[in-house]
């Protein structure tokens, strides 16, 4: 289950049903953990990405996030991995990574956009490229497409020394709906942009059920 905010989310007719995405170590945990503590949201025990979170926005909106962490990405990662160790439970841990699989792609046939944090630095410029194009497949693969989904191009790790300039980062990313905001998401600076920017892009957009 998500974790709630303190006003909770189930009396709000809006919901917006946000997917947390990136390349590995791009800051997109980091990203969240801002929005939790913004929010004000109480955790219970240690928060991991595959829980998400479940808010209430300043207009009353509701809000529901996930990262993508039971990606296919990770899933086949995940699967090869287990491959090369020849663990003798190889059969059973693959068998239990399924269900997670199954969830985010249940996830995307809900959501109503994404924030796609990209790693700024020019060492990661082809793991941010990678990990848009397998968006683009899991998205395919629940019947959905690009052009229906805004999306919001987290501009991260803007402090860094080997950062790539915006105007190039904005060049090689591309999405038929989109905008750009920079951040630096270990001080929270832009992370709050970023999402009140998707929230603005989907307001006009017909509202996901609450589940």
């Amino acid at each position: 289950m998500p974790h709630q905010g303190r006003e909770g989310a189930s009396n709000f007719t809006a919901h917006r049903h946000v997917l947390y995405a990136g390349a590995n170590l791009a800051g997109v945990l980091t990203s969240m953990l801002h929005v939790v503590h913004s929010a004000g949201i109480e955790l219970e025990g240690r928060f991991r990405s595959r829980y998400g979170l479940q808010t209430t926005m300043p207009d009353g909106s509701a809000l529901t996030a996930y990262s993508e962490v039971r990606s296919s990405y990770f899933f086949e990662s995940s699967l090869a991995g287990i491959a090369k160790s020849q663990r003798p439970d190889a059969d059973a841990h693959m068998r239990s990574l399924k269900p997670l699989l199954q969830a985010h792609l249940d996830y995307l046939r809900l959501i109503d956009g994404i924030i796609f944090v990209v790693d700024s630095q020019v060492e990661r410029r082809e793991a941010n490229l990678d990990r848009l194009e397998r968006l683009v497949i899991d998205l395919g693969a629940v019947g959905r497409r690009d052009v229906e989904v805004p999306l919001v191009f987290q501009l991260n790790k803007r402090d860094c020394r080997s950062a790539l300039a915006i105007n190039v980062l904005e060049n090689e990313l591309r999405w038929p709906r989109c905008e750009y905001v920079p951040s630096v998401a270990k001080t929270g600076e832009g992370v709050m942009d970023a999402l009140r920017t998707l929230l603005a892009m989907t307001s006009n957009a017909p509202t996901s059920p609450v589940v």
